[in-house]
């Protein structure tokens, strides 16, 4: 059941008064003002704060976190490209993205600091902050797209603009959004942090260190509190602010023509091309047979098809299918392979008007480093007699018999009430 606006704000407004509350009975316990001030005294700083140079100040240290959220968000989004280009240049970030998401940051901070200056500093401290939670949040949005209209997207060849402008912008744009707001109160803490360690001039966070100097005093702590409670509205009203456009936009009519416009000239250029004829999706896989040993080389698949297989793919545009064989086999294990041959074919539909076509091979001639884990699984050589005995990936099992007896040629299948309906020719 959904909640309405209303008592959102409600229950909102009650934790608010109920912490409000807390702090005014323990203060008043307590009864020591310049270390637990009374609302009286943080309301009375608070209203102090609104002053032309603290407003300057203030607005200065929110072009900073502005000019800092924009490069993150940049470069968040240009590893997503190339995560949509080639998923595995994720795994060249990934150390670069661990190191910064653990490096403390008071260390990186003082380092920077003595490096650079107070005023360049706080800008990296903050991009480094913010880089791995926007990098990691544009690619489990990318990931989240549906697969089927990713292999689609594959068959048609259409080039990555279009892709990205109709299709992989327009499903992630509410995870963008989101990835923006959180980076935005991430970062400005993160900015105010960078700029109290390195005492930038003209900056929020130099004004807290010498606000710093008068804890000890009542107006110090209150003034403190104060600092910390404007920046935490700010983020908020920020927040809302963006949410208000964003819902403005969705909402408005020429913006959402336009946007159906878009989808119904990306429709007419994707169905012109299929709709009098059958789509093909083509695929190579080998089997690569170690005679001495009477080994396989098999892959562990963990994704769209988990289980153990030979390893394969996905012929790509203008690709020669000998090539690609020996191109899927390289990437996916590491070894060169040279002679491969034609030993029959895989044909299934999985929806209606799509025929898949996995072209099957056999070799036995290699060389190279095995690679023993890849985002596609993890490869290792299995006993042939041992293959009945593992757990295959589903329906693999019904095309060994082409690799390894000369009965067929072909094997067929369609779902047929919910079942798959084989056919060996």
């Amino acid at each position: 059941m959904r909640i309405s606006t209303l008592k959102k704000t409600l229950y909102a407004c009650i934790t608010i008064l109920l912490l409000i509350g807390i702090w005014e009975i323990y203060a008043f316990i307590r009864n020591e003002p310049a270390i637990f001030p009374h609302l009286s005294m943080i309301t009375k700083s608070f209203v102090g704060l609104f002053n032309l140079k603290n407003l300057k100040t203030l607005g200065i240290t929110l072009l900073r976190i502005t000019i800092s959220v924009t490069i993150s968000f940049v470069v968040s989004l240009l590893i997503g490209l190339l995560y949509i280009w080639k998923k595995d240049t994720v795994y060249f970030f990934k150390p670069i993205i661990s190191i910064m998401k653990t490096i403390p940051l008071a260390v990186i901070s003082v380092f920077l600091w003595i490096i650079f200056n107070g005023g360049v500093a706080p800008y990296i401290i903050t991009t480094l902050v913010i880089v791995p939670i926007s990098v990691e949040g544009v690619i489990a949005s990318i990931d989240g797209i549906d697969k089927v209209l990713i292999e689609d997207l594959k068959m048609i060849n259409t080039n990555m603009f279009k892709s990205l402008i109709y299709v992989y912008i327009p499903l992630i744009k509410d995870y963008l959004i989101m990835i923006f707001l959180q980076t935005f109160g991430l970062g400005l803490k993160a900015m105010v942090m960078g700029e109290f360690i390195c005492q930038t001039k003209n900056s929020v966070g130099k004004i807290i260190s010498i606000t710093k100097s008068s804890v000890g005093y009542a107006s110090g702590m209150s003034e403190l509190i104060a600092w910390g409670i404007l920046l935490v509205l700010l983020v908020v009203l920020i927040e809302l602010v963006i949410k208000l456009i964003v819902k403005k936009i969705n909402s408005e009519k020429r913006y959402r023509s336009w946007y159906l416009f878009c989808v119904f000239l990306w429709n007419i250029w994707y169905n012109k091309i299929g709709d009098s004829m059958e789509k093909i999706i083509l695929t190579v896989m080998c089997m690569i047979y170690n005679e001495k040993s009477e080994e396989v080389l098999m892959i562990n698949r963990l994704n769209d098809w988990p289980g153990f297989t030979f390893p394969g793919g996905h012929v790509e545009k203008d690709e020669p299918i000998v090539e690609a064989v020996i191109r899927e086999i390289k990437e996916e294990t590491g070894y060169d392979i040279t002679n491969p041959k034609l030993i029959g074919i895989r044909e299934w539909y999985e929806k209606t008007n799509v025929r898949n076509v996995g072209l099957l091979f056999k070799t036995t001639t290699y060389k190279g480093t095995i690679i023993t884990g890849t985002s596609e699984g993890n490869i290792s050589w299995i006993k042939v007699k041992d293959l009945t005995q593992i757990k295959l990936a589903e329906g693999f099992e019904m095309e060994l018999p082409l690799f390894f007896e000369n009965k067929w040629t072909e094997i067929y299948s369609r779902v047929e009430e919910k079942e798959n309906k084989y056919k060996f020719l």
